[in-house]
């Protein structure tokens, strides 16, 4: 049986919102996917670190990219 869903509305700045479509448009997840997920993770653990740390999780992504996007953005 599916999931009962509940509408939420968040209001955040334009920009956030652009990056939040476009990181959902590379998953291929929507937004309201990606915070369902994000509120999980957090209510999972105390410590906000640990929960990012999650982001990472099952995705094909080295140290070395990481460290390779880092630079590029400086």
């Amino acid at each position: 049986m599916a999931e009962t869903k509940d509408k939420l509305t968040l209001t955040v700045r334009k920009d956030v919102a652009r990056k939040a479509r476009a990181l959902g448009r590379r998953r291929k997840q929507s937004v309201s996917r990606m915070f369902e997920e994000w509120v999980l993770r957090m209510s999972d653990t105390e410590d906000p670190l640990l929960a990012l740390a999650g982001l990472w999780k099952d995705r094909e992504i080295t140290l070395e990219d990481l460290r390779a996007k880092a630079w590029s953005r400086s």
